[in-house]
């Protein structure tokens, strides 16, 4: 039963289109590799019983057909091949040195008809196939990323699971061209009705300076206390809408920024900060990667960026379904990250 559920479909003639290259028979004629219209599927099936047999009797006891039924099966499928695949003798028959051939190949093709039928039937289920997911540097600094993949890859271990690197400013525009089947990003783009999304965790901005800085002093950080600084800055053409964020919390106390460097990358501007070039805002989830540098927050400094799981609505498939679910087992334990007290 179970080859009938997954053959019924494929129940067809396995393709006059196909023309292979030919054999030349023994009634000297050409006669093509693969079959007419009229070679279905069950007709090799019924060849295969009756080839491990080499009894029509049994064969057709086997198949729960009319032994009649099964010969005149076998004769048409000689007739398309145009070859005899069974030596016939008075009280039994014999494969034939072609016919051993052919029940080599046939056996190999439902074989893996079969296994693909499975495999289909997985991968309707989410079980098998290819998920990729773009993401950066920034993002995987969050615990629930790396969770959730390494969660992913064991529990789901017939899925191959392609990370596609790439800068911030790309990380949406990817899942919006299908280059990729979702991305980790911040700051998403809310507007956009092609996304669907998860969020996983709120990242807040905190000050970056140089160990033995003045501020280091402080017990709390106010906003205030940065009016006089050197900052270095996220340039407006790799985020506008975190730049502006920024400008504006300062220039909401009356500060306009002294911007004496800008730099894309947050770890291009934390080696800048301990090379004391001046300070700068990163996300809370950096502390400790760089030497040297002292992360603290600043009180009147309300700068979160959400970090959301995208993908487009039109592109949900059941494999997305199994990593989302995934992520769903894991976000209660996701957290705003908050810096530590630096240690004195």
């Amino acid at each position: 039963w179970i080859s009938e559920y997954l053959f019924a479909p494929l129940n067809v003639a396995i393709s006059s289109s196909i023309k292979r290259n030919s054999l030349f028979c023994p009634k000297h004629k050409l006669i093509p590799t693969w079959h007419h219209e009229a070679m279905e599927l069950r007709h090799l099936r019924y060849f295969l019983v009756a080839a491990e047999e080499e009894n029509f009797h049994r064969a057709a006891e086997r198949l729960h057909i009319a032994q009649p039924a099964l010969s005149r099966r076998i004769r048409d499928l000689e007739t398309e091949l145009g070859v005899d695949l069974f030596v016939r003798h008075q009280k039994r028959v014999r494969l034939s040195p072609v016919g051993r051939a052919y029940y080599e190949d046939a056996k190999r093709t439902l074989n893996e008809l079969e296994l693909a039928g499975k495999r289909a039937v997985r991968a309707a289920k989410g079980e098998l196939g290819t998920l990729s997911i773009a993401l950066n540097d920034s993002v995987v600094r969050n615990p629930v990323i790396a969770q959730s993949l390494n969660l992913f890859a064991k529990n789901f271990q017939g899925i191959q699971l392609k990370l596609d690197p790439m800068g911030a400013t790309s990380l949406v525009d990817s899942v919006l061209d299908e280059k990729v089947d979702a991305a980790f990003v911040y700051s998403r783009p809310v507007d956009n009705v092609l996304l669907d999304h998860i969020e996983i965790a709120a990242d807040e901005y905190v000050v970056a300076f140089p160990r033995g800085h003045a501020l280091e002093k402080l017990k709390h950080i106010q906003i205030d206390n940065l009016r006089d600084e050197k900052f270095l800055w996220i340039p407006r053409a790799i985020a506008p809408t975190l730049h502006d964020r920024m400008i504006s919390a300062f220039q909401a106390r009356g500060i306009t920024p002294n911007i004496v460097q800008y730099a894309a990358s947050e770890s291009t501007r934390l080696h800048l900060v301990s090379a004391g070039m001046g300070i700068t805002l990163v996300m809370a989830s950096i502390e400790g990667n760089i030497p040297n540098v002292v992360i603290r927050p600043v009180e009147g400094l309300s700068i979160e960026l959400m970090l959301d799981f995208v993908w487009r609505k039109d592109r949900r498939s059941p494999i997305l379904d199994r990593f989302i679910e995934v992520i769903h087992t894991l976000k209660p334990k996701a957290r705003t990250a908050r810096p530590r007290r630096a240690k004195r």
